[in-house]
């Protein structure tokens, strides 16, 4: 069982948007893994075993160890068949508590794309006429924002001002994105400042947020 599953559309989304989370999940002994939908080979640097290399030393650098690199069509993700039966797989294999993906008004297609194919296929996975005794018990949704210039107010902040500098490091082993990921401080010092602490993440989720009786989320 992962306890945080991170989805992303591209091998650099999940330290994006939340490898704070990550890092913050890690130190705490839970389980957590990533899942990179696609190879990003239409970005316009790195190929795609260049993309994945990073996404593997990224991992590494966080200290994820489970890992999924998964090829179904950079630019050309949709919620299609083929799509929705590799993610449920997933699911139903790692059984994630928590569940992390972009949000589905983000700018770019692939990350509202990704938004489409984890809500479905977290459907599928969830339904015991399709996995009996197997089936995914319904774990709470959260999505994440990439981009100031879309990034919804978040319901949930997390301060990941300790874990900066991991993020950081993880965030500089995509190399080829370097002109991307320039971009990120300026989000998370946004989110930090609606926190009221130097760094954050923010996220917002489509159904109630609840605090466990350790009055803590995870």
């Amino acid at each position: 069982m992962i306890d945080l599953l991170v989805v992303g559309a591209h091998p650099d989304d999940a330290e994006l948007g939340a490898g704070g989370l990550v890092r913050l999940a890690l130190e705490r002994d839970l389980r957590v893994g990533i899942v990179c939908l696609t190879r990003g080979e239409q970005g316009a640097r790195g190929t795609a075993e260049e993309r994945s290399a990073e996404a593997r030393a990224a991992a590494a650098r966080l200290g994820v160890e489970v890992l999924r690199l998964l090829d179904l069509g950079d630019t050309r993700l949709a919620a299609e068949p083929g799509s929705l039966a590799a993610l449920e797989q997933l699911l139903i294999e790692l059984q994630p508590r928590h569940i992390v993906t972009h949000d589905p008004q983000d700018w770019n297609p692939d990350h509202r794309a990704a938004w489409e194919i984890v809500d479905r296929a977290w459907a599928l996975a969830n339904r015991a006429s399709r996995h009996g005794d197997r089936l995914l018990h319904r774990p709470r949704l959260l999505r994440f924002a990439v981009d100031i210039r879309r990034a919804p107010r978040p319901q949930l902040l997390v301060d990941i001002t300790s874990v900066w500098a991991h993020k950081s490091a993880a965030l500089a082993c995509h190399a080829s994105q370097a002109q991307v990921l320039a971009k990120v401080e300026v989000l998370a010092r946004y989110y930090g400042s609606l926190a009221g602490v130097e760094f954050g993440e923010g996220f917002v989720s489509p159904e109630p947020l609840v605090i466990g009786p350790d009055l803590g989320l995870l």
